[in-house]
């Protein structure tokens, strides 16, 4: 991809120009570029469970969605036993459901995040507990996302 050879601040002036042209043009170029079977990049929108309340995200409206090609809904924190933290950040059956109608009424597929830190991550990810943290992973998926995003920090 042309895009990933070039040097930071080619992909800076490159992005805010598309950013720019998003403005200028209602964003119909960048939604036909984005919405191929060969979209040069993705760009994703996140959805942070603890800033909705189940009946509404109020903080993005259509025009927002028009140049997303996924959402991110966050986030789940795997926990020593393979099991997944829910609580922490909100991600409870009504937060799933907005998301989920919130993808499907935009037509975008819907990521689930797995977040948390190095330290968090590893000792669900050791020989004896992966198999049930996968299984905890793909168990939520069947709830209607389309896909994992996961966000290791630091890394």
């Amino acid at each position: 991809m042309i895009f990933f050879n070039l040097e930071r601040s080619q992909r800076i002036a490159f992005a805010f120009g598309a950013a720019l042209l998003c403005l200028v043009s209602g964003g119909w170029w960048l939604v036909q570029t984005f919405h191929t079977d060969h979209a040069p990049f993705w760009v994703t929108g996140y959805l942070p469970a603890y800033r909705h309340n189940g009946r509404e995200i109020p903080f993005l409206v259509d025009a927002d969605y028009r140049v997303l090609t996924h959402l991110a809904h966050a986030s789940v924190i795997p926990r020593a036993d393979g099991s997944l933290d829910i609580d922490s950040n909100s991600l409870h059956p009504d937060s799933q459901q907005a998301a989920l109608q919130a993808a499907n009424h935009h037509d975008l597929p819907l990521l689930l995040v797995v977040t948390g830190t190095y330290e968090q991550f590893m000792p669900a990810l050791q020989a004896e507990v992966r198999p049930q943290f996968i299984a905890n992973l793909l168990q939520l998926l069947d709830s209607g996302y389309d896909g994992i995003d996961i966000d290791m920090e630091p890394v």
